[in-house]
């Protein structure tokens, strides 16, 4: 069977027993359960797709579950919980906010209560941003972190966001036990769109106190590369925006640009030191990083014998574009090639 099928059988049948525990009037707390575990369990990508598959899911069951009119002992509670998150109904996302008052049970339902802080309808919206903050202190760390690793790398294209919630975000990413293991994850991670995701969190002081740390042991050249760029330039850089800009508006011919973020970090004392460890760095990524701020940042009047070695070990490197540069830099400096 195709795997999205699966999710989707198994996501319906959660859904269904859990409406129809909660039209008989029965403990919701096994359904949940089980809901609870099969959204663990699904695939990181589009979860505004199953989150509307749920909504569907949701409507369809409590067309067949229905409370039994005559059972009036037998009153349904006033919401399901997590679910109404889901709900096409406006009310019941704004109910399901106000009586949420643990902690997230997964990385689906922490996603999902974020979305409500962009929430079409005005009342919904001001509470998820009253209730967030409280829910998040309450959720497991690692559940917290796992969560904003996917939505940090996609919230520039997600249009509905506003600054606010992108604050919200960074506040929560700032707290101790968040932040251990984030800084954790960005040194020893091997996959995933890391490099993005330094550059968002350098909005904030997270990572202030460990860049020479990040840029030695970071397992991703490009996160090591980040890192060195920072130290050497004394700020960070991130992608604040993407704006419309014609290229031909006769033909309707555009792209979005670019618009970058920085604000100022704590330069390294000893840029040679850093340039000289960056240049035996085993990626041409981080290498290049530093030849090109020796050719854009050095002059004659920094000569001394450890440039003149960096710059005859740059013109000597096994990657043809670094090699190319080093013996540029050899030019501008009037250093003897050797």
């Amino acid at each position: 069977m195709d795997l999205h099928k699966q999710y989707q059988d198994q996501l319906l049948l959660a859904v269904h027993a859990l409406a129809k525990s909660h039209a008989c009037g029965h403990s919701l707390d096994n359904a949940l359960s089980q809901l609870i575990a099969v959204t663990s369990n699904l695939p990181a990508q589009k979860y505004d797709k199953w989150e509307r598959f749920i909504r569907w899911a949701l409507w369809q069951a409590k067309s067949i579950y229905k409370p039994a009119v005559w059972r009036f002992w037998l009153k349904p509670a006033e919401s399901i919980p997590w679910v109404d998150l889901c709900s096409e109904n406006g009310f019941k996302r704004e109910h399901a906010l106000r009586a949420m008052i643990v902690g997230a049970p997964n990385v689906f339902f922490f996603i999902v209560t974020f979305r409500r802080l962009n929430d079409w309808v005005p009342q919904v919206r001001e509470c998820a941003k009253e209730n967030f903050m409280a829910m998040a202190k309450n959720t497991d760390p690692s559940i917290v972190v796992t969560a904003l690793f996917r939505l940090l790398p996609c919230w520039n294209s997600w249009t509905r966001m506003d600054e606010d919630s992108k604050t919200l975000i960074l506040g929560i990413a700032s707290s101790p036990d968040v932040k251990g293991q984030i800084v954790s994850r960005i040194v020893h991670s091997s996959v995933g769109p890391l490099s993005l995701i330094f550059s968002q969190l350098s909005r904030n002081e997270i990572f202030d106190s460990r860049l020479d740390e990040i840029a030695k042991h970071a397992i991703q050249p490009m996160v090591r590369a980040r890192a060195y760029q920072s130290l050497l330039d004394g700020k960070m850089t991130w992608l604040s925006a993407r704006v419309w800009e014609w290229r031909d508006i006769r033909y309707c011919k555009g792209y979005y640009k670019p618009v970058l973020g920085s604000r100022p970090v704590r330069s390294a004392e000893n840029k040679i030191a850093i340039l000289q460890i960056a240049s035996i760095d085993p990626s041409p990524v981080v290498r290049k990083v530093a030849v090109d701020y020796l050719i854009r940042e050095m002059t004659n009047n920094a000569l001394d014998h450890a440039l003149v070695s960096l710059v005859n070990r740059f013109a000597a490197d096994k990657s043809a574009s670094i090699a190319e540069r080093g013996k540029f830099a050899c030019k501008k400096l009037n250093i003897n090639q050797h």
